[in-house]
């Protein structure tokens, strides 16, 4: 399995400039690789994984299921150590939780403490951290109007919609003052509307507070609708095996922006490269 980036053609063709090394990376990545044991035997999901993040950059990582997506987020947060070659946040390894990273999960009704009302969730991370009661309140307070629910710190998850409950986990990173965030499929377990008001609401905040950000997800329209480049996983063992650089301006509307041609051929280069994939797993999968 070749798991450099591919040749590329038409609106994707372009490479970013983390993409490409010249800018200076907040997430380094190199040639990372993941085994487990399994039955006695080592079985290999991520060989020689590498891509740069710099600062302020969006960037969504795709693949078919099973192609190890989970595993890779998990050594990108520091919840899993990479077998060979390293993860690097600012240029230091990540062996553990990094204090500049949050990161976002799939399932915010197991991610949310329901004993715990709204404002004490958003807290959580912020204890032992020796950071004041007033700055924590502060920072709750923010968190909360930037998603939209101020007044809700004293509401239990119960209480609200799913939706709502993922806008405190959003809330509950940015309380965190990260400077990268990391997203494993944030919106799948919303309707469709609001998953909409939720890629909105995540694309403003990273704009306006200068984060940069890593999501996974396997809604080929959004990772166009709100990346500024796109990584395919995929293999057995996986690795990146296509990257395109989205330019489709700063400024982005649900409607008019996947209205466009440009939106269009950008969703079928992504979706192509996926079924790829997808035949290169099923292949390698045979007896």
């Amino acid at each position: 399995m070749n798991n450099t980036v591919q040749g590329r053609t038409g609106p994707a063709s372009s490479v970013s400039a983390a993409a490409s090394g010249s800018a200076v990376a907040v997430l380094d990545v190199r040639r990372m690789g993941v085994s487990f044991e399994d039955g006695g035997k080592a079985k290999e999901i991520l060989r020689d994984v590498s891509f740069r993040i710099s600062a302020k950059e969006f960037v969504c990582i795709v693949g078919p299921s099973g192609a190890g997506k989970t595993t890779l987020v998990r050594c990108l947060a520091g919840l899993s150590r990479p077998t060979s070659g390293s993860v690097l946040l600012d240029g230091e390894p990540v062996v553990g939780p990094p204090a500049r990273l949050a990161l976002v999960a799939q399932d915010y009704s197991r991610s949310l403490m329901p004993w715990l009302r709204v404002r004490d969730n958003v807290r959580l991370p912020l204890r032992g951290k020796g950071i004041s009661a007033a700055e924590q309140n502060a920072r709750v307070a923010r968190a909360l109007g930037a998603v939209g629910l101020p007044g809700a710190e004293e509401l239990y998850p119960r209480q609200l919609s799913g939706g709502m409950q993922q806008r405190v986990s959003i809330a509950r990173a940015l309380a965190y003052d990260p400077e990268i965030l990391i997203m494993d499929e944030p919106f799948a377990s919303v309707d469709a509307q609001t998953r909409a008001e939720l890629e909105d609401l995540i694309m403003q905040l990273q704009r306006a507070s200068q984060l940069s950000v890593v999501l996974i997800t396997h809604d080929i329209d959004e990772s166009v609708y709100l990346s500024d480049r796109i990584l395919v996983l995929g293999g057995r063992p996986a690795g990146i095996l296509q990257e395109y650089a989205i330019d489709l301006g700063r400024t982005r509307d649900q409607l008019e922006t996947k209205a466009l041609r440009q939106f269009a051929e950008y969703r079928s280069e992504v979706f192509r490269s996926i079924q790829a994939a997808s035949a290169m797993m099923r292949k390698d999968d045979r007896p």
